[in-house]
């Protein structure tokens, strides 16, 4: 049965290898592309989030985006690499996480997620929520660790703060984390984990306030964010309570590698039978409650794309590598079945992978690009994309992060403009037409038609703007007085 293991293990890992050496050509796809060209602001023309472009996200999103672009050159292989190197990071603290439960659960669990999350495609790889997982998995290494209560609890308090500054929902890790430090401890403890926990939260609020963005964020955070909140997966607002909660339940099940759930438990199964320490038992009991925490965090995020599952894909795996255990006793079905319920799901999590992936957006891209770059004045001309990073065609907004141009708005992402006639939005879109009157950007890409009407843009747009070019799906429009129009 160990050369059978082995064997699994071997095979895993040459998939892995194939996956993420095939990764290294895939273009930086949707919702890396808006974030690439955010940190790309930040970075280069010193923009500060929220007060100088408008975004939903929590600060610690354009922090790591700002250390890929670094890192990458804003290069699409290099994100690529940048994104590599991060899964290689995780891999190892994973590797160490998993190692008192022996060296194949140790080998499997890195293996398994690998192979999850590379087969998922560039929509899902270096999406903000992979970047909760190093600070999480090394909080579940310094549980092990044996330095006094009071420390370990700050200790952890740090990391899934850091977790919370990224993707704030990740605070339903908190419940299952909190039962593992001794009552006795309580007075000290408590008051060290909440510290930690409050630490980063407070360093990403001394930033936006010194920058004078803490009021925008807030703002946004306040009138914004029960607005997407309040919104179905494809963006549309619901016809009532009874309806979002229908979309919601058919999206859990049908968009998420839910079929995990079978090899963790079965993991968990073939631990009670391993003959192992109660310590080490113990040990396990986390990343199995992380399981159930993170399906909680997919159905609060309310839209259930698949990138939103990789923390849940990435605790699964962990429960799931367990099952390597149960090849050192008991009768053959015993060993074989736990191992089989891994393989099934491997199977069905690499069905849909592709060692090659070609976007049309890119092509778009370089159209509106190859036209604009050579009449563009970098010091002054600016440009305003019209566009998605959803489901429509993006092109505008990828043309514009190549071109590295200066936006004509705070609004990036046209997006958050759309599919709400809420007052704030409306708001929203009357400062939009403001700044655009203002900037008079020498062009705009315009990739996606506005879900919620928007007449008086169309008819500033009409007055102001002539099409000079047209594609499959994007126009480019240059401002009638700019020269040679």
């Amino acid at each position: 049965m160990a050369k059978i293991g082995s064997a699994f293990l071997w095979a895993l890992a040459a998939v892995t290898a194939a996956l993420g050496l095939a990764s290294l050509r895939w273009p930086v796809y949707l919702d890396n592309t808006y974030f690439l060209y955010l940190a790309y602001l930040i970075e280069r023309l010193h923009w500060v989030p929220y007060r100088d472009f408008f975004d939903l996200q929590a600060p610690g999103v354009h922090w790591i985006y700002v250390l890929a672009g670094k890192c990458s050159g804003y290069s699409a292989s290099g994100f690529r690499a940048f994104d590599l190197v991060h899964l290689l990071a995780l891999s190892a603290v994973t590797w160490h996480c998993a190692r008192p439960f022996g060296r194949a659960v140790a080998w499997a669990a890195p293996l398994v997620f690998g192979a999850v999350y590379l087969s998922s495609g560039p929509a899902v790889v270096g999406q903000r929520d992979v970047f909760i997982l190093l600070p999480l998995a090394a909080a579940l290494l310094v549980m092990r660790l044996g330095i006094p209560a009071p420390a370990r609890a700050f200790l952890v308090g740090c990391l899934l703060g850091t977790a919370c500054v990224i993707r704030p929902n990740a605070i339903v890790v908190l419940p299952v984390f909190a039962p593992f430090f001794r009552r006795t401890f309580l007075r000290s403890v408590v008051p060290a984990g909440i510290l930690g926990l409050a630490l980063p939260a407070a360093l990403a609020g001394a930033y936006l306030a010194m920058n004078g963005a803490l009021k925008d964020f807030l703002d946004v955070a306040r009138h914004y964010w029960p607005i997407y909140r309040g919104l179905a997966a494809d963006f549309t607002p619901p016809e009532g309570t009874a309806q979002l909660v229908r979309h919601r339940l058919t999206h859990f099940w049908q968009w998420g590698p839910v079929h995990w759930i079978v090899p963790a438990a079965a993991g968990v199964l073939a631990l009670r039978r391993s003959g192992l320490d109660p310590g080490t038992k113990r040990l396990a009991i986390l990343p199995a409650g992380l399981v159930a925490a993170f399906l909680v965090y997919v159905a609060l995020t309310g839209k259930f794309y698949p990138y939103h599952w990789i923390p849940f894909a990435y605790f699964a795996a962990l429960s799931s590598a367990l099952c390597f255990l149960a090849l050192r006793s008991g009768g053959a079905a015993a060993r074989v079945l736990p191992l089989l319920a891994v393989a099934l799901s491997l199977g069905i999590s690499l069905r849909g992978a592709r060692l090659d992936w070609h976007d049309a957006n890119t092509a778009s891209a370089a159209e509106i690009s190859g036209y604009a770059r050579p009449l563009l004045v970098a010091e002054t001309d600016t440009v305003q994309a019209v566009g998605s990073f959803g489901f429509a065609p993006y092109g505008a907004l990828l043309a514009t992060f190549d071109l590295k141009a200066r936006p004509a708005t705070p609004y990036i992402l046209s997006e958050v403009l759309d599919f709400s006639r809420d007052p704030y939005v409306e708001g929203l879109r009357s400062d939009f037409l403001r700044e655009l009157e203002r900037s008079k950007p020498r062009f705009l890409f315009v990739s996606r038609e506005w879900a919620v009407p928007f007449d008086a843009f169309e008819d500033w747009l009409e007055e102001r703007y002539v099409p000079v070019r047209r594609g499959k799906d994007y126009r480019v429009y240059e401002r009638r007085t700019a020269p040679g129009v």
